[in-house]
């Protein structure tokens, strides 16, 4: 059996500066741990296949196409394949999301 933690993997620094790391990365699926402190924004961008995008911690605001919202922890919200996504936090505590999607 192999376990994870979000402790584990290296975590990469992206052109916003959203910190990120990859948990699994298989043929199908993808699990990220994506880290937004204060302020920060990960930019529209649109990734091939379905994404579930489940909220830890904080209260990110998170667009898909031309839908808005808020949202807290223990939430999960399905983004269809093909579409922007932008996550920000305009909070003034840490916001935690685990995405999880196909390739």
């Amino acid at each position: 059996m192999k376990t994870i933690t979000i402790h584990d993997p290296e975590y990469t620094v992206s052109p916003s500066g959203v910190r990120f790391a990859r948990l699994f990365a298989g043929e199908k699926s993808v699990v990220a741990h994506v880290i937004l402190e204060p302020g920060q924004t990960l930019p529209p961008h649109n990734v091939p296949g379905h994404a579930n995008l489940y909220v830890l911690e904080g209260k990110p605001t998170i667009t898909i196409g031309d839908e808005t919202a808020n949202f807290g922890p223990g939430i999960l919200i399905e983004s269809p394949a093909n579409i922007d996504k932008e996550l920000s936090n305009h909070s003034k505590d840490i916001a935690r999301i685990l995405v999880i999607r196909e390739m």
